[in-house]
């Protein structure tokens, strides 16, 4: 983590002055805050510009070189091949891309802006406590993951506005987005679950929910495998391995993930009371359907659960600081946030040098080479 440590520093350093100068409280139920947008623009091109000059990390091997191969867009659209389950948005992204350019780090620039716009938007609307926010995003390892991947990355930003439509009860614009992302990534359509999780954390509608959840997850490896064998008949061939997987989620992931839940249910008379309202409710829920589709991946199917559970993961990141004040009063709330903080840290150690050696695997390109290769 060396490689991009001082734009993590810098990062948090920015989210600090963007609440200490912010006029108004963070939280889509008050007042939108006056944010210093110099400030939030610049935190945002900071956590960006890691992911726009990656050359290695995860899938971004795989990313350059589907973009090297990619036809233009004239030549992807006449030829037919574009299919719904086959990602077309992003499909028509990089061949769009492609038709200007063969320089694949202008490809992964402007995904590495939108992704890192939108998730900080939805901390600043959502977040009572803007850097707090910032440092689970950091820690839990959603940042990490935006370097890795960007279909899905992308389809995680697009549905963090469905989230807001959801709330704001705009049901055919939640809709219209969940398709959106859909067409960048085909987990997307597992959001359409989302109106379901508008009732109270931990009533009885939430148990039957994950019944409901756990009964459907159960059968979705024969669900996928036909999902993807009628795909390879369509002409697009996904080998089920890369999609499954045979591996075990880590039990300390889960267990990380599982602290907002346990907390919501271990205080939820105090939490979630006829003051309550549907932002809270679809957030803490958010949270708990991260934990059991996970859960569900502790035996196999590593890379599909965690995927899948990822979609929902904001609602950990804005609950919790909204929680904690809830529960304890000041001077405890204060002990507790350092509690809870120094615990996500550990974690991040843990995932990042021991669980693999982050550095290992990433390098990145400098921002003078960047500009240097834009220059014909």
């Amino acid at each position: 983590m060396s490689k991009i440590l001082p734009s993590l520093i810098a990062a948090l350093i920015l989210a600090w002055l963007t609440e200490r100068t912010t006029y108004g409280h963070f939280g889509i139920n008050k007042p939108q805050p006056k944010v210093n947008r110099f400030l939030f623009v610049l935190l945002v091109l900071v956590l960006a510009m890691p992911i726009a000059l990656r050359r290695s990390y995860n899938d971004t091997g795989a990313y350059i070189y589907s973009f090297q191969q990619a036809d233009t867009l004239g030549v992807l659209l006449e030829s037919g091949t574009l299919h719904i389950l086959g990602n077309p948005a992003f499909r028509i992204y990089e061949s769009l891309v492609r038709t200007f350019t063969d320089n694949y780090l202008v490809f992964f620039l402007f995904p590495a802006i939108f992704v890192q716009y939108s998730y900080l938007r939805f901390i600043r609307r959502h977040c009572p406590n803007f850097l707090m926010g910032v440092l689970i995003f950091l820690f839990l390892g959603t940042y990490a993951f935006s370097i890795a991947a960007m279909k899905q990355t992308l389809a995680m930003a697009i549905l963090l506005y469905a989230v807001d439509a959801l709330i704001d009860r705009k049901m055919l614009r939640f809709l219209l987005l969940v398709f959106v992302a859909f067409l960048f990534h085909t987990y997307a359509i597992a959001f359409l679950i989302l109106p379901l999780c508008t009732v109270r954390p931990w009533s009885p509608r939430t148990f039957l929910l994950l019944l409901a959840v756990y009964v459907v997850m159960a059968n979705f490896n024969q669900v996928i495998v036909e999902f993807l064998e009628f795909a390879n008949e369509s002409g697009k061939s996904i080998s089920s391995e890369e999609v499954i997987g045979t591996a075990a989620i880590n039990p300390i992931r889960v267990a990380v993930y599982a602290v907002v839940p346990i907390i919501a249910l271990v205080f939820r008379r105090r939490l979630f009371h006829s003051g309550t309202d549907r932002e809270h409710h679809i957030l803490v829920n958010m949270s708990i359907l991260t934990v059991a589709i996970m859960s569900i991946g502790l035996v196999n199917a590593a890379n599909m659960f965690a995927r899948m559970g990822q979609y929902f993961e904001f609602g950990l990141i804005c609950s919790l600081p909204w929680m904690l004040p809830k529960i304890f009063d000041k001077p405890s709330e204060r002990l507790m946030t350092t509690i809870t903080l120094t615990c996500f840290l550990g974690y991040f150690l843990y995932a990042n040098f021991v669980q693999i050696y982050f550095d290992d695997h990433f390098a990145r390109y400098s921002l003078f080479f960047f500009i240097r290769s834009l220059i014909p």
